[in-house]
Order: structure tokens, then C-alpha cells, then sequence
């Protein structure tokens, strides 16, 4: 592994075995110094896992024995870790767990029927969710005080479904997509008394405006929806006056550029999103422009970029450049890079589920060997360069390299040990450079992080991260 700069590894192979084994751990989330997750194994099913550095464990066989438990949704509320599981007994129903015991904190519908809490939230002391009470109601907006779980409001009355999806606390408020039967799935808002619905977007009868990604940036709520005119395209609204707006029509017309994940990074919103010119790509909307970032597969192909989250300096998501398939990318501002090769050749290894955790970046992903297992990517540095010997002045470039790199020293040194490694770790090249003052080299073919590390007879180090284009 890298030892100075950036390395990635496998963090926990839960279901062991080869690639048709899969513990697919989804729903990452840190609570209490731990990383807490959902994952599958043959003995326990889909159960309630952690890690914190030692190998992982099973926190809770909530429904005992192989079947699954299936805990997700999962939020931290008043000390505790919320979410949605199911006993094999109470159907699925809202748990919670203290750091020491797993606990079904409300059967919300009686007996062995689900209520399927969803979409978990918490505003002003309150985790609002989405949940079927009953026969009575439909699923709508629920809430529990730590003590009762309680109907909140029934959008649409009686034992149809307003469906609550995607709560997002903008402005006081929780705001979600429903509908309440005379129209489709809408903008709709709670502030814990009064429901309003905030934007019909799409004003023709029951059609669906469908708002979705719902992100708070520069003071106003995005989204993506369409309206009568145009296909799914970046909204916004905006809780001063009240007014939805289109912010770009990136597909024209009715094309669906149909903008997803959308992430604050570098004080603007990034998001996949297609047009009819570059396929689906990264962008970025800075209040008043949307722009394409990164043409990661040039032409009208996509790279489909996906589960976009900042860590450090940069914007990291996973994407598909076809030659080496959907694997883990990171964005500086300025340049796409593929940082993590894990599958490789042009299998997938669909880095999926990225969280931060103990200053790295945890995530999902298939190398062919473990399976869908939990993995990590790390980096210690955020310049490029590690100094351990301040004395020599060294300067390594171009950064990034189309592929020879130049290394130049201020004055002829000798017996300095050339070491180049690539983004897992592996070492895949290494010389003597006997009294030289500049010195090139020919990267590998392979698109990705190199770390280029020079070492002297007295063990002195100097490291250089190097983005191979």
C-alpha cells in the first residue's frame, strides 16, 4: 500500500469466498467512533454489522437464524441510531440501537404487517418518516418524539397513499414529494403543524412533476423534476417567495437530462446529468450557469458518474471510461481522475455507498475475488509532495502526465533509489539513479495515481503523487 500518499484496500470480506459470494453492505453510516452498515452472510442473513478498524462484526441478528433482517434507512437521532427492520415476528418496523442493544422502538402497524418506515429525518427534536399505519391510512408522513410514534398528517385522506418520499430539511421545514390523489407527485412541506404544498410543477392532472435529489445550495432547495414541456431537468425553489424555477434545461426541449446525486462541492452543485452532445457526464451549477466539468468518455457515450461525495480536497464518485469500467474517480475542480482500478481491465468493480469514516473513504465494491465487500480508499497528504529531507529541492512534472514524467534535482545526486507504485500499492518499478541531475520516465499505460518516491542511502524520503491522464 501506499505508505505516504493514498492507498486502497479491502476493509472487511464478510461473506468469504470468490466472486458469487456478496455480503453487499449498503447503508453506511458512523455512529458513536464506529461505521455501521447492513450486509448479508449465509449463517445470519441481512443483518446489523459494524466496523472500527478491526475486523467486522455482526452487531444484531435481529431476525434470528438465516432470514434477513434487512435494517436501512439508517439515521442518527436523540443518541441513538434509528432505522428501519424486521424480526420475523412484528414485520418490518422502526429499531433503534444504543450502542449496546438493538430494540424495536414502535410497532406502527400491528402484528405481523409492515409499516415500512422510510426516508428517516430529523427536524426540531422530531424523526419524521414515511410509514403505512394501518388500514385506516395510507403511507403518509409519520413522526416519533423518542417516546410515540405519531401520524403526522394524512396528505391524501383515507387508505390511499401520498407516499412521502426524499425528506429534506430546508428552510425549518421538512420537504418531500407526495401526492395527495387530485394531483401527482408533487413539492409538497411540513413545519410541524401545517402541510402545504409548495410547487406543482407539473399542472396536468395526475401527472408527475417527480421531485427527487433533494439538496440544499446557496440557500434555496434543488431538485430534478419536469413539467408539461420539458423532461426531468434541474429545479429549484425557493422558500423567499415561493417560487419553483427550471435552472437549466440541460436535454433541450424534452429530453431528460435527468440530473442525480447532486452534491455542494467548491461552493457549487455537482451532478450526472445527460445532454444529446456528451452522453452523461459530470456537471456543475453555480447559480446562474450549468456546466459540463469532465467529459470523462468523450462523444456522445456516458461515463454515468454516480454516488458523487467531497472527501478532502476532492469531489469523488464512482464512473465508467469503458476501457477500465465503473471504478472509483475523484474531481479536483479542474481534472477527472480515475483513482482506484480495483476490478481491473474493463470489468466493474461499481464503487457505490461512499461515506467518510476515521479520515477515509468507505465504500462498496466487486474486484472479481471477494465479492461486493466493504473497501476503503485513504489518502494521508493533500499536497503532493511528502518531505522528509527539506535539504534537497526536487521537482517532478508535468502533473497530471500524459505519460513521461520529468524529475529534476538542483544539483547531480547519486544512489538515489527510484520507486514508483501504483494506486493499490504494488510496486512496479524501481532503478538507481547514479549521478544524475534530471532524470525521465515513461509511465505505464494504465490512467490512474502513481506515487513516484525517492529514497537515499540515509533513508531520507521525498514522495510525488502523479495523475497519469
Amino acid at each position: 500500500m501506499f505508505t505516504s500518499n493514498a492507498q486502497v484496500a479491502i476493509e472487511a470480506d464478510i461473506w468469504p469466498g470468490n466472486n458469487t459470494t456478496h455480503s453487499t453492505p449498503i447503508d453506511l453510516i458512523e455512529y458513536n467512533g464506529k461505521l455501521y452498515f447492513s450486509a448479508k452472510e449465509p449463517t445470519n442473513g441481512r443483518e446489523f454489522w459494524s466496523f472500527d478498524g478491526t475486523p467486522a462484526k455482526i452487531v444484531a441478528d435481529i431476525n434470528a437464524g438465516s432470514d434477513d433482517a434487512n435494517p436501512k434507512y439508517m439515521t442518527v437521532y436523540n443518541g441513538k441510531l434509528f432505522f428501519q427492520a424486521e424480526d420475523g415476528i412484528n414485520g418490518r418496523e422502526l429499531w433503534s440501537y444504543d450502542g449496546t442493544t438493538a430494540v424495536m422502538e414502535a410497532n406502527i402497524h400491528n402484528g405481523a404487517s409492515s409499516s415500512n418506515p422510510s426516508y428517516l429525518t430529523v427536524l426540531n427534536g422530531k424523526l419524521y418518516f414515511n410509514a403505512l399505519g394501518g388500514t385506516s391510512s395510507g403511507r403518509e408522513l409519520w413522526s416519533y418524539d423518542g417516546t410515540v410514534a405519531t401520524l403526522e398528517v394524512d396528505i391524501r385522506i383515507g387508505a390511499g397513499h401520498s407516499d412521502p418520499k426524499h425528506l429534506t430539511v430546508y428552510d425549518n421545514k421538512v420537504f418531500f414529494r407526495a401526492s395527495d390523489g387530485m394531483r401527482g407527485e408533487e413539492l409538497w412541506s411540513y413545519d410541524g403543524i401545517d402541510t402545504t404544498l409548495e410547487a406543482d410543477i407539473s399542472t396536468t392532472g395526475l401527472q408527475n412533476s417527480s421531485p427527487a435529489y433533494l439538496t440544499v445550495y446557496n440557500n434555496k432547495l434543488y431538485f430534478q423534476a419536469t413539467d408539461d414541456v420539458h423532461g426531468l431537468e434541474l429545479w429549484s425553489f425557493n422558500s423567499s417567495d415561493s417560487s419553483a424555477t427550471m435552472e437549466a434545461d440541460i436535454f433541450p426541449n424534452s429530453g431528460i437530462s435527468w440530473p442525480t446525486y447532486l452534491t455542494v462541492y467548491n461552493n457549487k452543485l455537482y451532478f450526472a446529468a445527460t445532454d444529446p452532445v456528451n452522453g452523461r457526464e459530470l456537471w456543475s451549477f453555480d447559480g446562474t450557469t450549468a456546466t459540463m466539468e469532465a467529459d470523462i468518455v468523450s462523444g456522445s457515450d456516458d461515463s454515468s458518474p454516480s454516488h458523487l461525495l467531497v472527501f478532502g480536497d476532492d469531489l469523488f464518485f464512482g464512473a465508467n471510461d469503458v476501457t477500465n469500467g465503473n471504478e472509483l474517480w475523484s474531481f479536483n475542480g479542474a481534472t477527472a481522475t480515475m483513482v482506484a482500478n480495483i476490478r481491473p481491465y474493463a470489468g466493474d468493480s461499481n464503487p457505490e455507498d461512499l461515506t467518510l469514516f476515521d479520515g477515509k473513504l468507505f465504500f462498496r465494491a466487486d474486484d472479481y475475488t471477494y465479492g461486493k465487500e466493504l473497501w476503503s480508499f485513504s489518502d494521508s497528504t493533500i499536497d503532493n509532495i511528502e518531505r522528509l529531507n527539506p535539504g534537497l529541492e526536487i521537482t517532478v512534472y508535468p502533473n497530471p502526465s500524459t505519460g513521461t514524467i520529468h524529475i529534476n534535482f538542483e544539483s547531480r545526486v547519486d544512489r538515489i533509489d527510484l520507486q514508483v507504485f501504483n494506486v493499490l500499492g504494488g510496486l512496479i518499478h524501481t532503478e538507481w539513479l547514479n549521478s544524475v541531475q534530471h532524470f525521465e520516465y515513461e509511465l505505464p499505460n494504465e490512467k490512474g495515481i502513481y506515487l513516484v518516491r525517492l529514497v537515499n542511502l540515509k533513508g531520507e524520503i521525498q514522495s510525488f503523487r502523479i495523475v497519469k491522464k
